[in-house]
């Protein structure tokens, strides 16, 4: 059997992982190495880019961000502020992959534990079949042969709200946007929630990173901005990674006007499919997207650490989202819709980058 070597990589070998997560099937927009620079250069986290080569071929990465706990300890997170991220590979065996990643990684840091949080797609023949709380939910454009078809597919009353939203002259622009509109709706919206924002860097540095696949698109209502989605461009497929309306025009279903015309806009510069972004099933943004003529797929956490006496991997039940429904949880939002903006603006982002 052929030898497999594992490393660390840094820049110089941007390009060769670019080319394997740009072929691999199950790849998201998250694995590329462009998401390692958003994150250090946002919040100086550290990084650690695995892989995993047979033959000086690449046959498996990992992207993992540390992510410091309240008690100094650190976890790995495969990928900190995105619904996506995991373990990439073609390898059958993959616990043995994450055993030598593992084992490697344990070199360089002391870590609790390693979170993967891994998307299904149709077919699949990763181990991600699980049930799970969390689900992507994407529009496919190809089971629709014209525009009108997907229209006349979403129900009867988010159609009906659509065509009240045309009502209220509302305009949509695709480029020429301003970053400082929408992040201040954004800032508005993490604030109702409870919920530290990313700080406006963040969005500054996704625009650059991602450059001709960053999307902003902005809705106005006489000069105004009114509502905003931000997204990315991956293997042709848009993935919703931002959205946010000024409240007062919800009553006009601003909302449903920003969707549709995205979507509409997607589908007819072709596009592959709309990715809506994580929901929680049985919530009201789930409800909303079910709306759509969405499939479902999967997000399912895997937990996991290097037992050295037994000299194996050994998977736990824990993970962040659970974590972001706990009691403590619930406190903290409490307490933070509780504090003066200004203030909530200064240290936010201090709190958001150990917030995975």
């Amino acid at each position: 059997m052929d030898e497999i070597n594992v490393s660390l990589i840094d820049d110089n070998l941007e390009k060769e992982w670019n080319n394997f997560v740009n072929n691999h099937y199950y790849s998201t927009y998250c694995h590329k190495y462009n998401y390692r620079k958003l994150i250090e250069k946002t919040y100086k986290n550290k990084t650690y880019y695995l892989i995993a080569k047979k033959k000086d071929k690449i046959i498996a990465i990992l992207p993992l961000v540390e992510i410091k706990t309240i008690f100094g300890s650190s976890n790995l997170v495969s990928l900190a502020h995105t619904s996506y991220g995991g373990l990439l590979t073609d390898y059958k065996d993959l616990d043995y992959i994450r055993l030598l990643f593992l084992k490697h990684i344990n070199k360089f840091i002391k870590f609790n534990h390693i979170e993967e949080r891994l998307l299904s797609t149709p077919n699949t023949e990763q181990d991600i079949e699980e049930e799970s709380e969390e689900v992507s939910m994407i529009i496919d454009f190809s089971l629709f042969q014209n525009i009108d078809d997907l229209f006349l597919s979403i129900k009867n009353k988010r159609r009906n709200l659509i065509r009240k939203s045309f009502k209220s002259e509302f305009l949509i622009k695709f480029s020429g946007n301003s970053l400082l509109d929408f992040y201040n709706m954004y800032l508005k919206g993490m604030n109702r929630l409870g919920t530290p924002a990313h700080p406006i860097k963040f969005f500054y540095e996704l625009k650059k990173y991602w450059d001709s696949d960053f999307y902003l698109f902005t809705s106005y209502y006489k000069n105004k901005a009114i509502g905003a989605m931000i997204g990315v461009k991956f293997k042709n497929k848009f993935i919703n990674l931002f959205a946010a309306v000024d409240q007062k025009y919800n009553q006009y279903s601003i909302n449903d006007f920003m969707y549709w015309k995205t979507i509409e806009y997607l589908y007819n510069n072709s596009f592959n499919s709309f990715d809506f972004g994580r929901s929680k099933k049985g919530t009201p943004t789930y409800k909303f997207k079910k709306e759509w003529t969405t499939r479902e797929c999967n997000i399912v956490y895997k937990n996991y650490f290097f037992d050295s006496y037994l000299n194996k991997i050994k998977y736990k039940e824990f993970n962040t989202s659970k974590l972001y429904r706990s009691k403590i949880s619930y406190l903290f939002v409490y307490l933070w819709r509780k504090l003066p903006n200004y203030f909530k603006i200064i240290i936010g982002h201090q709190i958001r980058k150990y917030i995975p």
